[in-house]
């Protein structure tokens, strides 16, 4: 859902992964983009008519521009359609461990109907972020024995190596 915004006479798009300075198609720098993601917060979206894979993607892409607002409303709009869902549920793990908030994050994804790789990964890096090792080892052991993805079997091993950086005897025989 492309938007775009007048930003001190300079015309910029949101294209539903990057903002785009339509003078010369480069990304802004980050303060411009700052500025976008608060001048887009105010901007209504109708998010009835988008699929759940285009709230997933816009989810994600928001979080990962640092537009938490919008990150958050997306994710409380697919929530409410699609409560429990994993994929979501993941999403919204990752938006609280960014925002510092990795208690608030497993509380808010524990009782998800099918956990999948992804929410147990984001779940036991939050727990990474608590300093809770052994905890985070059994998550992360159980996203990896249910993950077939090559990049979520990835993030999982990136938790793996976070835990043994950091509580090494855990995984001594």
């Amino acid at each position: 859902m492309p938007v775009n915004i007048k930003l001190d006479n300079i015309e910029y798009l949101w294209n539903d992964t990057n903002w785009i300075d339509l003078r010369n198609y480069m990304i802004p720098p980050d303060i411009i983009i700052q500025k976008l993601n608060r001048e887009l917060a105010k901007i209504d979206i109708d998010y009835t008519n988008l699929s759940f894979d285009d709230l997933k993607r816009m989810a994600s892409n928001f979080k990962d521009s640092n537009n938490f607002q919008k990150a958050q409303e997306v994710i409380d709009y697919a929530l409410s359609k699609t409560p429990g869902d994993p994929a979501i549920l993941s999403i919204l793990c990752s938006l609280l461990r960014k925002k510092g908030k990795p208690g608030e994050a497993l509380e808010k994804t524990t009782n998800s109907n099918y956990p999948n790789g992804s929410l147990l990964t984001s779940r036991a890096a939050a727990m990474c972020d608590l300093e809770r090792w052994e905890d985070a080892k059994k998550e992360v052991g159980r996203a990896l024995a249910i993950t077939n993805a090559n990049n979520q079997k990835q993030e999982a091993f990136n938790v793996v190596k976070r835990i043994k950086e950091n509580a090494p005897h855990l995984y001594e025989n």
